[in-house]
């Protein structure tokens, strides 16, 4: 179903300056959307259907974008996600930690290229590259064992691919470390491995298109 432009609302999701008012004022002439400016450091209340989400990674760090990944995964509403990155790097893996993401863009672009990409998406269409869209198309076909995951297993599961010990994923999740251990048992469980190493490597044969 397409978006209604007239009904859409685009949050850009950063940390309040004045570039970034400056922005929103843009947006909100240049398309058929009302802007709001959120702070990045503030979890919001559920947005309206058929948002979108300009969320900047450029104004953050590793530990608040797994936080915003866990928090708009749980969203019940429909919305599209478009990042903004340092640089546009399509081969890495972390776009595919996000929800919904419909548009990568970098702090290179210009506003028009900006803004033709968010037209795009009011469109109902993709402005991500063929590559992406290609390797997002690939992501689909998770194997059975990682769909019986929930939604916190799945993030601590790439924590730990990523590194994260059991004391840091507490921490980024908020969480104590019994339930990080009770998550893990859950994971080695469904997935059938034994330990953090096999677990890993599970990962790497399976999740690393």
């Amino acid at each position: 179903m397409k978006y209604s432009q007239q009904n859409s609302t685009l949050f850009v999701v950063t940390k309040p300056s004045l570039q970034a008012k400056a922005l929103v004022k843009l947006l909100s002439s240049s398309l058929p959307v009302t802007a709001v400016l959120h702070n990045i450091t503030h979890p919001f209340v559920v947005p309206p259907d058929n948002a979108l989400i300009l969320y900047d990674r450029t104004a953050t760090n590793e530990k608040f974008d797994l936080r915003w990944q866990c928090y708009l995964k749980k969203i019940p509403t429909s919305f599209k996600l478009l990042l903004i990155d340092h640089v546009k790097d399509e081969q890495s893996d972390h776009i595919f930690d996000w929800p919904s993401v419909r548009g990568l863009f970098c702090m290179a672009d210009d506003h028009h290229s900006l803004i033709h990409g968010i037209n795009k998406v009011l469109q109902d269409e993709s402005c991500l590259s063929d590559n992406l869209n290609k390797r997002f198309q690939d992501r689909k076909t998770w194997p059975y064992a990682y769909t019986l995951l929930t939604e916190r297993e799945k993030v601590v599961l790439l924590a730990l691919r990523d590194g994260a010990t059991n004391d840091q994923i507490a921490d980024t999740l908020f969480i104590s470390k019994l339930t990080v251990k009770a998550h893990l048992y859950n994971i080695f469980k469904k997935i059938a491995v034994k330990n953090r190493v096999q677990a890993m490597l599970w990962v790497n044969e399976n999740l690393n298109h």
